[in-house]
């Protein structure tokens, strides 16, 4: 495997932007690392510093140099300079939800009519090479919007440099331009048309496409099986530069490289990421690092490719200047509990002392973190962040009775046994509680069924009686009971997602979902030139497959999330389908600026299908539910994410989703909206 790296690094600016001082360091420092950490035959690596990083030569390097990484390598962009805004052209609105574009500053940027990179233009230069085959890393230590100077405060006086070390910090900011560049001045493949619909994404047929076909990225690029992106910070905050002894230093770049070394070999990216943001959090305040496509299995590859390593799950415990929490809250259903029976999270034999699980418990909730405390001596290094899951909650929310024929009572006691033990370390299950058949503690019928109608043989059935999953399950062990528990467990956990809202919302209805049709004879990428649909008379969205003479063709629709407020609003769109999925990839998450419309896949159709392996016949339907999850800061939205029933998935505990009480959190509002759409093949052929 050959690796090939550019590296762009500027402190001199002349006089188009304020100078930096240690972005040459972080680039000598990178090199280094590389040039110790890879094979001297596979490494190849080009440095741009001060004036050689033009446009023109960053746009080079990508398309010779990366460029000469095919299928099996990997190529890495490291960029060390200033960021910044510029608003984007109208050609391109629909990709950006805040109406503005990211973009890097370039040593020639801003003289003579040399506009900066933006991040538009580095979705087509890396799309470009992930289009080969090849692994695609970037690292951006740079602004993504306003900021000022800020001094270290109390953080930095509780890190490992010392007081005496850590002077004023600086940000890696230039001011934003006014006025949008004109698309004549951009890649001229921004302007090319997006020729293919997007589906509705499923775990055979993510979206890989570049711009217009993919969820968006820190940087405008699509979700790609391929390509990894680290940031410094969110969008809306500031990457900073320290003091230090020998220097200042970028504290992303510091903490990459920190982390890199200290890891041992080959962590993934998502350990990377995990121990970076630590790091910088507990150094600085105002800058939160970024790791795209959080929720894709690309990040659990290690660092530079390599094999995935499945996270046990999705949510992460970290100690914030000496206070411990996880990065879930209220809308991802956590809820405290009383003081006797609180909600706990743990990882096994974190503690070192021979105990099969180490936990703590929720004390507050906010709404996108919780504070938690760690229990019965453990005492969690502060150095690291532990991968937890949910160990138990004060009430499991779902109801699960089990109804078994006479003769099939031993196949009943093995699905008991599983349920009671199907938690953390065999203890009871925090998704779903046994209850007793036609009643529970709340004197209302079960939430699922298991009927066993005879010996060997279960079915999952809903409070009705209906069938929840087609087909019979076979159990006759303890294993194939387990089994079927887990399919109850991922279904509660679905059903607690799309019943999640927050019934003492101040932004309630802030955020509306709304689909249009698409012109088969209009643009392809102008979602904004069409109406909404209306729901019918059952608050649903309809849409029907077309006849084209030989094969039923599935509907296309834009989907956009209309921020009605005047406020900055931070969206995650879910897809969720009748198959007990849950899924990120039209709107993974990103800020919606006041008053402003975000178009999911950036503006491109959407194609509405039936499930792959299902007859496109007269009558054949499905239903999704889009639902957007909205909160005034940023969140983690990977513990939303499920697979179809069945299929295997990392992190399988994280959520305690459910309707929560109201006001169980003190800070940032929170708010979830619903929209039903049913696709139907036609009766008859029109």
């Amino acid at each position: 495997m050959s690796v090939h790296v550019l590296l762009v690094g500027i402190d001199d600016y002349g006089d188009s932007a304020p100078r930096l001082h240690g972005c040459l360091r972080d680039i000598k420092a990178a090199a280094e690392y590389f040039e110790h950490h890879v094979p001297k035959d596979d490494l190849h690596q080009l440095c741009l510093v001060d004036g050689e990083a033009t446009r023109a030569a960053v746009i080079d390097g990508f398309r010779d140099h990366l460029g000469r990484a095919w299928a099996g390598d990997t190529a890495l962009f490291w960029f060390s300079g200033h960021g910044s805004q510029a608003p984007v052209p109208p050609e391109l609105a629909a990709t950006e939800p805040t109406g503005v574009m990211q973009t890097l500053v370039c040593a020639d940027s801003r003289r003579d009519g040399v506009p900066d990179l933006c991040d538009k233009e580095v979705a087509v230069l890396i799309g470009e090479i992930v289009a080969r085959g090849a692994h695609v890393v970037t690292v951006f230590d740079s602004c993504h919007s306003d900021g000022a100077d800020r001094e270290a405060g109390a953080g930095a006086g509780a890190n490992e440099f010392g007081d005496q070390d850590v002077a004023r910090l600086s940000v890696r900011w230039a001011p934003a331009t006014d006025v949008p560049p004109s698309m004549s001045a951009l890649l001229a493949e921004l302007g090319m048309p997006t020729p293919t619909p997007m589906p509705m994404p499923t775990p055979a047929s993510a979206p890989t496409s570049v711009l217009g076909g993919g969820a968006r990225s820190a940087i405008g690029l699509g979700a790609s099986p391929n390509y990894v992106a680290l940031a410094a910070c969110r969008r809306n905050q500031t990457a900073q530069e320290i003091q230090l002894a020998d220097g200042r230093r970028g504290v992303f770049s510091l903490a990459v490289l920190k982390q890199l070394e200290g890891l041992g070999p080959s962590p993934t990216y998502r350990e990377l990421m995990t121990g970076v943001r630590c790091y910088v959090e507990n150094l600085v305040s105002h800058q939160t690092p970024v790791l795209f496509p959080i929720a894709e299995p690309v990040v659990d590859r290690a660092f530079l490719g390599g094999a995935a390593r499945l996270p046990r799950s999705s949510m992460t415990m970290r100690c914030l200047r000496g206070v411990w929490e996880i990065d879930a809250g209220a809308c991802h259903g956590i809820v405290a509990g009383p003081a006797d029976d609180r909600t706990r999270v743990g990882v096994p034999g974190a503690g070192g002392d021979g105990a099969d699980w180490s936990e703590a418990e929720v004390v507050q909730v906010w709404a996108t973190k919780s504070l938690v405390r760690p229990l019965a001596g453990w005492r969690p290094d502060p150095g690291r962040q532990f991968q937890v899951v949910v160990t138990a909650v004060p009430q499991p929310p779902a109801s699960v009775a089990v109804s078994a024929a006479p003769d099939a009572d031993e196949t009943a006691r093995l699905l008991i046994n599983a349920l009671n033990a199907a938690g953390p370390g065999g203890g009871s299950s925090p998704y779903v509680r046994l209850a007793a058949f036609g009643t529970d503690a709340f004197d209302r019928t079960p939430d699922v069924v298991l009927s066993v109608p005879k010996p060997n043989v279960a079915r999952i059935l809903g409070a009705g009686g209906g069938e929840l999953v087609n087909g019979a399950y076979v159990v006759t062990d303890a294993m194939s009971a387990a089994g079927v528990v887990a399919d109850v467990e991922h279904i509660a956990r679905w059903r607690g997602v799309k019943a999640l809202e927050n019934p003492s919302s101040r932004i309630a209805g802030a955020i509306r979902i709304e689909v249009s049709t698409v012109d088969p004879a209009g643009p392809r990428t102008d979602g904004a030139s069409h109406g909404p649909l209306r729901t019918d008379q059952t608050g649903c969205i309809a849409l029907e497959y077309a006849w084209d003479g030989s094969q039923w063709v599935p509907p296309e629709v834009f989907i956009a999330l209309r921020n009605t407020s005047e406020r900055q609003l931070y969206c995650v769109l879910l897809d969720m389908t009748d198959r007990f999925q849950s899924q990120l990839s039209l709107f993974p998450g990103d800020l919606v600026a006041p008053l402003h419309t975000a178009w999911a896949a950036e503006g491109s159709p959407i194609a509405f299908s039936l499930p792959p392996g299902a007859d496109v016949v007269p009558g054949a339907e499905v239903a999704d539910w889009l639902k957007v999850i909205v909160a005034e800061e940023p969140f983690n939205a990977a513990p939303f994410v499920l697979p179809r029933l069945g299929e295997p998935a990392p992190g399988r505990r994280d959520l305690a989703a459910g309707r929560l009480p109201a006001a169980d959190w003190t800070t940032a509002d929170w708010t979830t909206a619903v929209l039903p759409v049913v696709t139907r093949v036609p009766d008859t052929v029109e």
